[in-house]
């Protein structure tokens, strides 16, 4: 079996906010893509950049 490298890429919309996580593999999203931003914070950082 031959194993291949997989990217996902994950739309936000412009404006959205953060919400409360509701299962650990959220959580852990949520330190990892979210940088542990506060809840109803706007989902904005180096790792959600803005697509024009």
């Amino acid at each position: 079996m031959n194993l291949r490298e997989v990217m996902t890429v994950i739309y936000v919309a412009d404006g959205a906010r953060v919400t409360p996580y509701k299962n650990s593999q959220q959580k852990a999203d949520h330190h990892k893509w979210l940088m542990d931003k506060p809840f109803g914070e706007l989902i904005d950082s180096p790792l959600n950049p803005l697509l024009l």
